[in-house]
């Protein structure tokens, strides 16, 4: 191993106070997906509320400058997938702190839907139409 720490990992003075405070809560990890096939995005998102009612819904947090943003708004739908402990290399390749040379879904067995990307490895998962925005 040649870093001790992570070497994408911002300095402690560089790092969001709110963000720090955010890993600290015990939240699952999932990954977002949208957008067709070859112009498919994903993200890794540990914001997110899911509230029974009539509709239900799923709200994520996710940055309007994302290419994930971008998809969804186009499509209108999104995957929202739960991860284990074993997709570890995924979340960090589709939070953008681990390379993955190929881009993110290198590797990644993906099936492609009308909401989006499907990570077959990930069979907790929910199929999402935006609502608003």
């Amino acid at each position: 191993m040649i870093h001790d720490d992570h070497p994408f990992k911002d300095l402690p003075e560089d790092r969001d106070p709110v963000r720090q405070f955010r890993g600290h809560l015990a939240a699952p990890v999932t990954v977002v997906t949208a957008g067709p096939a070859g112009s498919e995005a994903a993200l890794t998102v540990s914001s997110l509320m899911v509230a029974e009612g009539e509709p239900s819904s799923v709200i994520v947090l996710i940055g309007t400058s994302t290419d994930l943003w971008e998809a969804i708004e186009s499509s209108r739908r999104f995957v929202v997938h739960i991860l284990a402990s074993s997709h570890r290399d995924d979340a960090d390749a589709f939070a953008g702190i681990r390379p993955r040379p190929g881009g993110v879904f290198a590797g990644v067995a993906v099936e492609h839907s009308d909401w989006g990307p499907v990570l077959t490895d990930a069979t907790n998962r929910i199929f999402c139409n935006l609502a608003s925005s």
